[in-house]
């Protein structure tokens, strides 16, 4: 403690600093989803190897969220999701469908069945 100031001095100083933070931080907190859970969503939902990801405010309706894939072969465009509550990233849901070409298969020789 400083010579000259009293401990009592030194408390409300310590009070004061405590309540202009709180202050601060209740004006600038926003509940937003974390990255984090959008890219674990992805993860686990598709088939998706994510490189970029970009998010969007649609107002009333949510975030909507845009994820570039590596392989363009699942998933051309990337992949989209929705969040119409941003602090609960239990409610979004995947936009985009992963696309399957079939008729690739057609292009490779029969497998050898051994007859």
């Amino acid at each position: 403690m400083k010579p000259g100031r009293s401990f009592a001095d030194s408390r409300g100083l310590v009070a004061r600093g405590l309540l202009v933070s709180i202050a601060l931080a209740s004006v600038s907190v926003e509940a937003r989803i974390p990255e984090y859970q959008i890219v674990r969503i992805i993860a686990y939902q598709t088939n998706c190897k994510l490189l970029e990801l970009t998010s969007r405010d649609n107002g009333d309706e949510g975030v909507e969220f845009h994820g570039t894939c590596e392989n363009v072969a699942s998933y051309p465009d990337g992949v989209s999701l929705q969040c119409p509550d941003r602090e609960d990233a239990y409610q979004c849901a995947i936009l985009t469908e992963e696309r399957q070409f079939k008729f690739l298969n057609s292009l490779r020789e029969p497998a050898d069945s051994g007859v």
